[in-house]
């Protein structure tokens, strides 16, 4: 009773052990568009929307903007339209189990040449949504009286932690949403990052391996004999 008292002890000990090692993992693909195109993401737009576009540095949106360099490596993707839209890019991830920290940021450009914010019909925002596109919880939005010319850029930075251990081992997404009805907008995004540290789920191989070490292999060779 009293080996097997101390087996379990020591199995307990260990496990709890390297469940306070935690790993860092990145939820986002190509957050940064570096692959020169939308690998990881869905874009899309309703209305007049020219949807979001990847720029190397030359890409001229409608209306005054200009082009601009992204704002870091080689590419970054801009919102351009020609009248009233809605332009939108999204990905989706599971939340993983055990979460300790999640850490949500990206950089921006936002121009807008409609004179004004308004909510939601002159706006750029970023939001946690459901498979279905049902709103979780807005995380920034433009808001009337805001600068209309921030070309920054502009480095964004959230906490998501209590966020994403309500959401554990659910498929969500994240959406950068840039709408117009005023006046040309054009809203610019790059490295779009989630990290999270989590604490790995242990193993029942760790479990076996534990065990075997502490009986010495003498109970497994005795009841394969």
């Amino acid at each position: 009773m009293t080996r097997l008292l101390l087996i379990a002890l020591f199995t307990t000990a260990l496990i709890f052990s390297t469940e306070r090692a935690t790993a860092s993992i990145e939820l986002i693909t190509n957050g940064d568009f570096e692959t020169g195109d939308f690998t990881g993401w869905a874009n899309s737009a309703t209305g007049a929307g020219l949807e979001f576009t990847i720029n190397g540095g030359s890409f001229n949106p409608t209306g005054p903007g200009g082009a601009l360099a992204p704002i870091a490596g080689q590419f970054d993707a801009v919102s351009s339209q020609t009248s009233s839209a809605l332009n939108l890019v999204t990905q989706i991830f599971q939340v993983p189990l055990n979460i300790t920290n999640a850490t949500f940021s990206w950089a921006d450009r936002i121009r807008n040449f409609g004179g004004q914010f308004s909510d939601p019909n002159q706006e750029f925002r970023v939001l946690i949504e459901d498979m279905a596109g049902g709103l979780i919880q807005e995380i920034f939005s433009t808001d009337p009286g805001d600068p209309l010319q921030q070309v920054g850029p502009n480095n964004r930075l959230f906490d998501l932690t209590t966020l994403l251990q309500s959401l554990a081992g659910q498929d969500i997404q994240i959406a950068f949403e840039q709408q117009d009805n005023l006046l040309y907008f054009n809203a610019t995004i790059d490295n779009v990052s989630l990290q999270v540290d989590v604490i790995p789920e242990p193993t029942a191989a760790l479990v076996w391996v534990v065990l075997a070490s502490c009986l010495g292999g003498t109970t497994l060779r005795r009841r394969f004999r």
